[in-house]
């Protein structure tokens, strides 16, 4: 994984000058609820809600589509978009089954 400070490779090496160190000085995650039948009968988020979900099968699929093109790809998180590489680009949307579309999923 690259971002505009660094690297990241497998088992958290890294070109990033004292990652562990500034990883250290991040605060703690807030607790997450982990017992899905509680949340759902008192309405909470659950750990393994709907965005941890899209933001693990986001980097998943990334790595997919860069596999497939062969070549490095760069992706905006915030537009959820693949920059200058239309090939990419056309990956990250494939064709849904009826009566399923982008036009309605909101």
């Amino acid at each position: 994984i690259e971002g505009p400070k660094g690297k990241l490779y497998k088992n958290m090496k890294s070109d990033i000058p004292n990652l562990m160190e500034k990883l250290a000085q991040l605060p703690d995650p807030a607790p997450q609820e982990g017992n899905f039948v509680d949340c759902v009968v008192n309405r909470r988020k659950f750990a393994l809600n709907e965005s941890n979900g899209h933001r693990s099968c986001t980097l998943v699929n990334l790595g997919k589509i860069a596999l497939r093109t062969g070549r490095p790809i760069s992706f905006n998180p915030d537009t959820q978009t693949i920059n200058n590489d239309p090939e990419a680009s056309a990956l990250l949307h494939q064709p849904m089954r009826a009566p399923w579309s982008f036009d309605n999923l909101g």
